[in-house]
């Protein structure tokens, strides 16, 4: 058993090491178990490959990042508690790209596998569906209509991913009244659904309109 967990951590190591020579045609930078590149000035794309342990085998699934900057700055800048990793490494937009194209793409790491038909594969799927993707989300007005999306709800980004961003996304798109009354919105669903984010809500608010010049809705209410 020690002996299995052993060849199949060098093997997920291995398999780091052929995508990101395999990625660094596409312009994707290794940054541990995710490869990121520049796509426009504002935006960033990024394939997180997360690994999840059984006792019998390494299960791999891909998951697809898009990344602002300014945005991302805002929406984790005023949480102190979260590590600088965490910070850098944040999505504006992400889904499991399973999820995303509806079936199961899932990758299995045993002491079996086959290391090339294994990268193969995953090159396959992310050229397949991956890249597409990213051509489809590169603005912030086509990812501004996800989080209206029914489909939202079925991806891997949580009510309070959204509450974070979705007002700060309207903002940015010089749409400064929208944004205000999202912030609003956002704050009620949270209490609606009981998200844990509801509590500290208006401390990212207040964060989020001083740093956006934007007159904040709940100091508002309170007064």
């Amino acid at each position: 058993m020690i002996m299995e967990k052993i060849k199949r951590s060098a093997l997920k190591e291995m398999l780091f090491t052929e995508l990101a020579s395999n990625l660094a045609t596409m312009n994707f930078v290794r940054q541990e178990q995710r490869f990121a590149r520049t796509h426009t000035k504002e935006l960033a794309q990024s394939l997180h490959i997360n690994c999840a342990e059984t006792p019998d085998c390494t299960n791999v699934t891909v998951h697809l990042g898009i990344r602002h900057e300014a945005i991302e700055s805002i929406a984790l800048g005023w949480n102190q508690a979260l590590s600088k990793k965490v910070r850098n490494s944040s999505a504006t937009w992400g889904v499991e790209l399973g999820q995303y194209v509806d079936r199961e793409i899932l990758w299995t790491i045993n002491e079996h596998s086959n290391l090339q038909k294994l990268v193969c594969s995953m090159m396959d799927s992310i050229k397949s569906y991956a890249l597409p993707v990213f051509g489809k989300r590169s603005s912030l007005e086509e990812i501004l209509s996800d989080f209206s999306s029914e489909s939202f709800r079925q991806w891997h980004q949580t009510l309070g991913g959204r509450a974070l961003r979705m007002p700060l996304v309207l903002a940015y798109l010089g749409r400064e009244s929208m944004a205000v009354k999202a912030f609003e919105e956002q704050y009620a669903l949270l209490a609606k659904k009981q998200d844990l984010l509801h509590s500290d809500y208006p401390i990212f608010v207040a964060y989020a309109c001083g740093k956006l010049n934007l007159s904040n809705p709940l100091k508002l209410k309170e007064d």
